[in-house]
């Protein structure tokens, strides 16, 4: 009803539980002999045959956003203008077809999210198939070894989770427009010889990047051993940076030094914030006279 009556919509939104939206699309193309026309740029559908794929890409050639599963992965190339793709692995290996999409495909792809993955994706590869990411979701291994600088030039927001710090050093030295970092530690991939996260991880990272300017957001969520030095290392290194955290789950940070270090954001009246148990530090005044009111 709503596809048939609302010439202009843009999306349905995300899962319906009874069915694809597809499936309304396919059904309302047949009795439209095939000439139905949608203005749709969204679509959520995870049953998308090769037939069908084509019958959608007719009905709705404004397509630019899809979500789909890791096994119609062969039927999206139907699809000539999408920009955002969001697939859903179900904890089972398409790698090869991922592979085979992105390197036909992905220099069109300006944001890609890879949901429940089995296996991790090397970022050398995307790096040189999608050059135009401006935004990535996704478990990733490997470094990079192209020209210094020049990996994801467009990259701005990352949310990511790794199993080496090869690939947390490739995004902070290369992808040098990165704006907001989130970083989820795949502690079962470590193994014996793995250099865990410590200061001297991020001390290199800045060695080889001193200034990564445009750094606002940077989240590690899983435990490490990063300690207050590192936090320091940030704020001097970042002019641009605006929010810390996990910051509990730095082992080698304690309540003296979250006290610390917030008084001397205070002081320096710098305009970040620390994530620290739930809890936003420094406590601000003005925060405190909206929550009274």
């Amino acid at each position: 009803m709503l596809l048939q009556f609302i010439p202009n919509l843009k999306s349905l939104g995300g899962f319906i539980y009874y069915r694809n939206v597809g499936d309304a699309i396919v059904h309302l193309s047949q009795h439209h002999e095939g000439k139905l026309k949608l203005s749709l740029t969204d679509l959520w559908d995870t049953c998308l045959s090769p037939e069908k794929a084509a019958i959608l890409a007719t009905a709705a050639p404004h397509l630019t956003s899809l979500y789909t599963r890791g096994s119609w992965l062969h039927s999206v190339a139907s699809f000539s203008h999408l920009v955002v793709l969001t697939v859903d692995f179900d904890f089972v290996d398409f790698s090869p077809a991922l592979e085979s999409y992105l390197i036909e495909h992905g220099q069109k792809l300006r944001k890609l999210v890879l949901v429940d993955q089995m296996h991790s994706v090397d970022v050398s590869m995307l790096a040189e198939n999608c050059p135009h990411l401006e935004e990535l979701g996704a478990k990733l291994e490997g470094g990079w070894y192209g020209q210094a600088g020049s990996m994801l030039p467009e990259l701005v927001i990352c949310r990511i989770r790794v199993g080496a710090t090869e690939t947390l050093h490739a995004l902070l030295v290369h992808a040098l427009h990165l704006e907001h970092l989130e970083v989820v530690l795949e502690e079962e991939n470590y193994g014996e010889g793995v250099e865990m996260v410590d200061d001297s991880l991020i001390s290199q990272i800045l060695s080889e990047n001193p200034r990564p300017e445009h750094l606002r957001v940077f989240v590690l969520r899983s435990e490490c051993n990063l300690t207050a030095l590192s936090v320091q290392l940030l704020i001097s290194s970042c002019p641009s940076l605006r929010f810390i955290g996990d910051l509990h789950a730095w082992a080698g940070i304690c309540d003296s030094d979250m006290e610390q270090l917030a008084q001397e954001i205070v002081d320096r009246n710098l305009d970040l914030i620390l994530s620290y148990r739930d809890t936003l530090l420094p406590y601000r005044r003005a925060r405190c006279l909206v929550a009274k009111t």
